[in-house]
């Protein structure tokens, strides 16, 4: 990207590597093997998310993305492409020693794959089309080859959930249901299922009354001789694409049961999109949690 102030006369000098491209229209000699593959030219006043963008489009254009710094927005994948996003972790080692180099590759595939690093044993690898994927791992250390491969099937998400993602903006970047960019210990999943939100590290209890979202709390009305077990549900939860909620409870933690016993709605406040749910908890268990599981 080369803006004119800074490229006051782009012309040969005597010397054939020399060309005049400072501010002061000073000559820049530096050898250069190989050609000018593309120059963007603007008029300087553009903000940073648009000379993000126009790195991002550069680096994935001419397979230069692995130069781009950590933390780039457009490193995974070029601008205006989304997709999901899978952290790779391999491992490599050489019982010699040598020094060793290692690139991730893609010889099947039914879409495009971009990788944070296709140098670097742990990046990650970023999908745009449903399919099933061979990524392949390759390592040579000068005198061996040695490769492994790893399957990556990416479902199609469900039109509710990609709705429900769609409402947290561009802040939500790893919206594959299994992930979890916030780091609150919530999968993506669980956040839609608990009406949490997948960007703020807020994995807390609920309210009762459903004016807080957050995981299910145990809540005794009788000074704790029998406690109900509440959870956030979502109202379209007998629909395709939602959520099938299983309460279960153990004595142990270690032994879960499905609960048996009868589901009631609670008035609350928890928004058009989620209601409060009570399950009692059986008789000498003193443990109970939610499972959560894509509705087909």
């Amino acid at each position: 990207m080369v803006s004119p102030k800074f490229l006051a006369d782009l012309r040969k000098e005597a010397h054939p590597d020399c060309v005049r491209g400072d501010r002061n229209n000073a000559p820049v000699c530096q050898l250069q093997h190989g050609g000018v593959g593309e120059i963007i030219f603007t008029d300087g006043s553009e903000d940073l998310a648009t000379q993000q963008k126009t790195e991002g489009y550069l680096a994935h254009k001419w397979g230069l993305e692995g130069k781009l710094p950590t933390g780039h927005p457009h490193k995974a994948t070029p601008p205006g492409i989304t997709g999901v996003i899978v952290n790779l972790d391999g491992t490599v080692t050489d019982e010699d020693e040598d020094p060793f180099t290692t690139t991730w590759s893609v010889p099947v595939g039914t879409g495009s794959v971009s990788f944070g690093d296709s140098t670097a044993v742990d990046t990650t690898a970023t999908f745009t089309a449903v399919g099933t994927y061979v990524l392949t791992l390759t390592a040579n250390d000068g005198f061996d080859t040695i490769l492994d491969e790893v399957t990556i099937t990416v479902n199609a998400s469900s039109p509710l959930y990609t709705t429900w993602a769609s409402t947290f903006g561009a802040g939500f970047t790893d919206t594959d249901p299994s992930s979890d960019q916030d780091g609150d210990g919530l999968t993506n999943q669980q956040e839609f299922a608990f009406g949490t939100d997948p960007t703020v590290n807020d994995g807390g209890p609920m309210s009762v009354d459903g004016s807080v979202h957050g995981m299910p709390v145990p809540i005794s009305t009788d000074g704790g001789v029998s406690y109900d077990l509440y959870f956030m549900r979502r109202t379209d939860h007998a629909t395709s694409g939602s959520i099938i909620y299983t309460p279960q409870f153990s004595s142990d933690l270690t032994d879960f049961a499905a609960s048996t016993g009868p589901l009631t709605v609670m008035p609350s406040v928890a928004g058009p999109d989620y209601e409060v749910v009570k399950v009692p908890y059986p008789t000498g268990n003193t443990f109970g949690r939610v499972k959560t599981e894509a509705k087909p």
